[in-house]
């Protein structure tokens, strides 16, 4: 991805605080940078835990890291009145890692481009890194408040893992609210009140080799040019799914009987929580079928599958094979292959069910989200969505089934809660009346398809009223991820008025 710099010869960091004068804003910006150079994939955040210790440290604030590697900081209100009730704020110290240089290795290097921060090729963190960067901001504010903490999850990229298995149930509770930093919304003025919950489903399909003859030829056929996204915010959008393109490319190949084949690799996709974007595949075929004749039949297959479905990845999708010298001494046999294809081709995927009285908004969801032959096996990963953690239940329990019948061996994690929405909760009202003072506009109150932490968190402290805010973030989890600075800005300025609300009214009815 080509990045231009709003100016060649300006620091990203200066730049951003010539922008704003606030104090807050500027010290959210020094953080987050700083957080970007610091590597901090899913259970490798030990360096960014350390980061958010000596922050609390030279601040002389009590601190906490319980079992699984989260960090809670606890500052005592200012208020000598009292009977004012604890915000805790919340975010994950964990990035998703895409791009090169490998951003879970090398860190990352923000640039600035037209109004937004983003990076040169990788993902940008911002997600979860701008929340962190508000976070620690607010311990300097030297304003008037009641009990605040800050609690800094881990893994959360990789199925809430640290909100999990927290234990810092003693520390919180005279603490009433939460506010999660971690919604990435596409507009100014939005606000998260519920959010769905989540499983996983891990298949190993055993897979038989043979020796393959040396006169085959080795072909690739590649998908390639598809959106992507993140599987809760994006699988609304109808976005294609990379291997379930494949995997119907190879079921439609295989109907052609001058063109028998073989597979001997298949792989797609990173993460069971993105939508993959691209896949590929290695096929062995007789030494007189030509290039021609596979690109020519996937040319065919391509036009009658986009005829049949529409996505907004239509335009970009590519579809194409390739000769590879590539060595293979074995292929799948001819059960393998066609087993291979029918359970991904088969597996649930997508929209199962919109809501009937919020349009377009999604409530049970599946992504095949990883696929790679490795060894004797075909291995995936599934994540499944629904707002009701029952219907969860159900749809994971099919999957199992379904793979089953193929001979495969599943695991499944224990399928998180979601969160509902409470519209009578005290918080909305607070971040309501916060924002139109702000800004002069009405804050928009929703649920989202996403698994948030908030409802694990809620489902532990049962007292907590939560919300989740965030600034404007697109393309989390891809190497197009970017946050706007005039949303983020606005953001901090929302969570210091969140403070200073709840402080005025000290405890009273809002």
């Amino acid at each position: 991805m080509a990045v231009v710099e709003t100016f060649q010869n300006v620091n990203p960091l200066d730049y951003l605080k010539s922008l704003d004068n606030e104090p807050g804003v500027q010290r959210m910006w020094e953080h987050f940078f700083n957080l970007a150079r610091i590597p901090r994939s899913s259970f490798n955040e030990k360096a960014a835990r350390q980061y958010v210790i000596e922050a609390a440290e030279r601040r002389h604030l009590e601190y906490e890291v319980d079992s699984a590697g989260n960090v809670l900081v606890i500052m005592p209100g200012t208020d000598t009145l009292g009977n004012i009730p604890g915000i805790v704020f919340q975010g994950h110290l964990d990035m998703r890692c895409v791009g090169e240089p490998d951003p879970a290795i090398h860190g990352v290097q923000p640039v600035i481009s037209d109004g937004w921060v983003t990076a040169n090729g990788t993902s940008l963190g911002a997600d979860n890194g701008i929340g962190l960067g508000a976070m620690l901001s607010l311990m300097d504010e030297n304003i008037p408040h009641g009990p605040l903490a800050f609690m800094f999850t881990v893994a959360e990229e990789e199925g809430l893992v640290g909100a999990r298995k927290m234990v810092f149930q003693n520390k919180l509770k005279g603490y009433k609210y939460l506010v999660n930093i971690d919604h990435e919304p596409k507009i100014d003025g939005e606000a998260i009140i519920s959010s769905a919950g989540a499983g996983d489903t891990f298949i190993s399909l055993p897979v038989v080799y043979e020796k393959r003859d040396e006169s085959e030829k080795l072909y690739k056929l590649n998908i390639s040019g598809l959106l992507g996204g993140h599987s809760g915010l994006e699988i609304g959008d109808g976005r294609l799914n990379g291997l379930k393109v494949l995997a119907k490319i190879l079921s439609q190949l295989q109907q052609n009987d001058k063109l028998p084949f073989n597979l001997v690799h298949l792989i797609g996709g990173k993460f069971r929580n993105a939508i993959p974007d691209e896949a590929s595949a290695y096929i062995s075929v007789q030494n007189n079928i030509t290039l021609e004749q596979i690109q020519e039949e996937i040319n065919k297959l391509s036009y009658a599958y986009l005829f049949e479905d529409e996505s907004p990845d239509f335009e970009s999708l590519r579809i194409e094979a390739v000769e590879t010298k590539a060595g293979a001494a074995n292929k799948m046999d001819n059960n393998s292959t066609k087993k291979v294809i029918e359970i991904i081709n088969g597996l649930p995927n997508g929209i199962f069910r919109k809501s009937d009285k919020i349009p377009g908004h999604v409530e049970a969801s599946s992504n095949i989200g990883k696929a790679r032959t490795s060894g004797d096996s075909l291995d995936l990963a599934l994540m499944s969505r629904s707002s009701s953690i029952e219907e969860l239940i159900q749809k994971m329990e099919e999957i199992r089934e379904y793979a089953a019948e193929f001979g495969a061996i599943v695991e499944q994690s224990e399928p998180y809660p979601g969160w509902t929405a409470d519209s009578e909760a005290e918080i909305n009202q607070i971040v309501y009346d916060v924002w139109l003072e702000m800004t002069g506009e009405e804050m928009i109150f929703r649920p989202i398809h996403a698994g948030l932490e908030c409802g694990v968190i809620v489902d532990y402290f049962k007292q907590f009223q939560a919300i989740s805010l965030g600034p404007v973030l697109l393309d989390a989890h891809t190497d197009g991820e970017k946050v706007n600075i005039d949303s983020s800005n606005k953001i901090y300025r929302l969570l210091v008025g969140i403070i200073n609300k709840v402080t005025e009214k000290k405890g009273q009815p809002i």
